[in-house]
């Protein structure tokens, strides 16, 4: 449940066992919204928790005293600052956070046990069975994320993916076992083009041995 309001009645409800399934905390100002993410940390629950403050610094002191807790900063002055030297980069960011249009992100913890898959091979495979665009993962419950992996990079179970589709993906829907096999046996081509410069320079190597001496 959303805790849009701190009071002393949500206070109240916030010990309550019945009330901890609490997800988003915002206060009408930052201090009502810290003390209300602070209660529900306190109550040790399981439910993801996500804290919006207006403040950058309130944010990263929640961040620092609540591990796990997801403390969101105001946004609007990076967009702002993106935007004019990245045009577009608003409608992008936008897009990419909307719940009411395509093209927009989603994540999916990878399912403990299954085989380990490198990067490149999981993208392309995500890409060919399910439409999704790879965009990220996320290590350690998603406090350590990266968006611009190495190919080689080994994806194993527990990671979050982070992903571009058009509507939510379950990990349950993905067929991990087969992945890696069935890309290996109809997209070879693919990960030859990935690879130009290699080509380029045997070509260059073949026609330079070629080349009769004079």
């Amino acid at each position: 449940r959303a805790i849009t309001h701190w009071s002393s009645t949500a206070c109240r409800r916030a010990r309550n066992p019945r009330f901890l399934v609490a997800d988003f905390v915002r206060g009408a100002d930052d201090d009502e919204t810290m003390a209300a993410t602070l209660a529900a940390y306190s109550l040790g629950s399981k439910a993801h928790i996500v804290a919006h403050f207006e403040d950058e610094r309130a944010a990263e002191l929640i961040t620092r005293q609540c591990p796990s807790v997801e403390a969101i900063g105001s946004l609007s002055v990076e967009l702002l600052v993106r935007s004019a030297r990245d045009p577009g980069a608003s409608r992008v960011a936008d897009r990419l956070l909307s719940a009411e249009s395509e093209d927009t992100a989603f994540s999916m913890t990878v399912p403990a046990g299954i085989e380990r898959i490198s990067y490149l091979d999981l993208m392309l495979g995500l890409k060919r069975a399910h439409d999704m665009t790879l965009v990220g993962i996320a290590e350690d419950d998603g406090k350590t994320v990266d968006l611009n992996c190495p190919v080689d990079r080994v994806i194993k179970g527990g990671d979050v993916l982070f992903y571009i589709a058009d509507r939510r993906v379950s990990a349950d829907t993905v067929l991990w076992h087969t992945l890696k096999r069935e890309l290996e046996a109809s997209l070879p081509s693919i990960r030859d083009a990935l690879t130009p410069s290699d080509q380029s320079d045997t070509a260059s190597t073949d026609a330079t041995e070629a080349e009769p001496v004079t």
